[in-house]
């Protein structure tokens, strides 16, 4: 939930936020409120997402995936389910982000 001045979250987004918040924010939506805070919402989410600097920082998150495979998240049941084996939807997840911030024009609006 944002609680905070649009302009203070846009100034945190193109200045102090981390890959995985980028991440976050292709999963973000307007889903109630004020119809006008909403558009202007959307508008600074797509306009965050298609800095084309993000490009060099994706790449940096890619940490993330490999920390997974190497024992961060271990899948410890004896049971591989297409969400925790690699190219599972963990992984397809996590790609579609890479590329939606890595590649402006992927950007879904």
């Amino acid at each position: 939930m944002l609680v905070s001045r649009l302009d203070a979250f846009a100034q945190y987004q193109r200045e102090k936020a981390w890959v995985f918040e980028h991440q976050a924010l292709t999963r973000a939506r307007f889903i109630a409120g004020d119809a006008a805070i909403g558009a202007a919402f959307e508008r600074l989410r797509v306009d965050i997402l298609r800095l084309a600097a993000r490009a060099g920082t994706a790449a940096a998150g890619c940490s993330r995936d490999a920390r997974t495979h190497a024992g961060g998240h271990p899948n410890r049941s004896g049971c591989s389910t297409s969400s925790t084996t690699a190219a599972g939807i963990v992984d397809v997840e996590f790609i579609v982000q890479y590329l939606v911030l890595a590649l402006p024009t992927a950007t879904p609006s």
